[in-house]
């Protein structure tokens, strides 16, 4: 819960094909009652798949900064600003991200409790 909450990690939204329609460090979608829905949460793991042609194409567009790119610290808003498309593949991922220092100790902790499930399954 706590990875899901934090705001090191992006969250993404997509629509109906799988397409992100935003990503943001804070936790989306929030009910306007505040009201999270854990299960409905999406996380982004971070791993791009690019053609070369587009690296080269966005590589033209590296000067240009955008305010939702400098604000959430998230270039791939940049490229939804810049109108292109990102596909989500899904995954099943249990692994923890590593921001800064603090979280090597959250990891362990996990990596703890899993060796502990894993020896009474």
């Amino acid at each position: 819960m706590e990875d899901a909450i934090s705001n090191l990690s992006a969250k993404i939204v997509t629509d109906n094909n799988d397409f992100i329609l935003y990503m943001s460090r804070s936790v989306i979608p929030i009910s306007k009652q505040g009201e999270i829905d854990i299960k409905k949460l999406k996380k982004n793991v971070g791993v791009f798949f690019f053609k070369k042609s587009f690296l080269t194409e966005l590589k033209s567009k590296k000067n240009i900064k955008t305010y939702l790119d400098k604000y959430e610290g998230l270039e791939q808003l940049r490229w939804l600003e810049l109108g292109y498309k990102i596909k989500i593949i899904k995954i099943n991922h249990y692994g923890y991200g590593i921001d800064i220092p603090e979280q090597i100790k959250l990891l362990e902790k996990r990596i703890k409790c899993l060796q502990k499930q894993k020896k009474y399954e």
